[in-house]
């Protein structure tokens, strides 16, 4: 359950640039080649476990059919921007929110704004807060990476995706997915971890326990997608601990059209192997 007035005021210590444990700044937009990624795949049936960081990889499963999509992150404040970008989906009949994210734009979005649950109410009085006091600093919470919308995620069709954040069907979890302590008590049948492993070079045993917990999440012959932004496929050290689980693969849409905006792999698979007990 989200608390917005603990969470706001951490937001304002992060401005300053504080740090806290499971809160940082916001990622505006992902600069992952979703489109290539998602190209041609359908999870019709599947239940998906997938980072949340700007939203954008959870509206791709969506928009390709998922039938449960939860949500994780160790950044808790992804939760109050995911719905940000629910309400001007829904109320604005748009996906990109980067053209749009104006202060005065958004007050008045919030303006027609009708929260559904508790956590959705939760949010909205977050950033009627936050617009309040951030009024004039347009970009205080979000890291950018260039004002200009990412083409390689928008999506042109929201009708799937607005039914599917309809009924406000999913759970967040507030996790890290390389700690020894993680209790998730639930299975998917695909999780995307984003480029998260990139960021285990600093502690390299935190492998071993990453690579344990997507086991223990994985269904049989369960599948994990990750994207590739700055290297092409997994390195050794990734591969040497991972292969005790999993079986590496290119991104299982083999044969789709070359729609990347440069020459790199946008990401590859592991897939859990036969047999493996969690």
């Amino acid at each position: 359950m989200l608390n917005y007035k603990k969470d706001f005021e951490i937001t304002n210590s992060i401005i300053k640039r504080d740090y806290y444990d499971e809160y940082d700044k916001l990622y505006f937009s992902s600069n992952e080649n979703l489109k290539d990624i998602f190209h041609d795949m359908d999870f019709t049936g599947k239940k998906v476990l997938t980072v949340l960081a700007s939203g954008d990889q959870a509206f791709h499963f969506y928009d390709h059919n998922a039938t449960e999509v939860d949500l994780f992150d160790k950044n808790k404040l992804t939760l109050y921007y995911f719905y940000l970008r629910i309400w001007f989906i829904e109320i604005e009949n748009k996906y990109d929110i980067t053209l749009s994210m104006d202060n005065t734009t958004i007050i008045k979005l919030l303006k027609e704004v009708n929260p559904k649950t508790a956590e959705e109410k939760e949010a909205y009085k977050y950033w009627k807060e936050y617009f309040k006091k951030y009024f004039y600093m347009k970009y205080a919470l979000l890291n950018l990476q260039g004002e200009k919308p990412n083409r390689k995620n928008i999506i042109d069709n929201l009708d799937k995706i607005k039914s599917s954040i309809k009924g406000r069907n999913f759970n967040f979890y507030n996790i890290n997915l390389a700690s020894k302590h993680l209790k998730l008590n639930k299975k998917y049948d695909v999780i995307y971890t984003s480029n998260i492993i990139d960021w285990l070079f600093y502690d390299l045993r935190l492998y071993e326990i990453y690579a344990k917990n997507l086991n223990n999440l994985l269904e049989d012959d369960g599948l994990i997608i990750c994207s590739d932004l700055n290297r092409e496929g997994a390195c050794k050290y990734e591969l040497d601990i991972m292969e005790k689980y999993f079986e590496y693969k290119a991104l299982p849409n083999k044969n789709r059209k070359i729609l990347s905006y440069d020459a790199s792999s946008p990401g590859y698979t592991y897939k859990k192997k036969k047999g493996q007990k969690s």
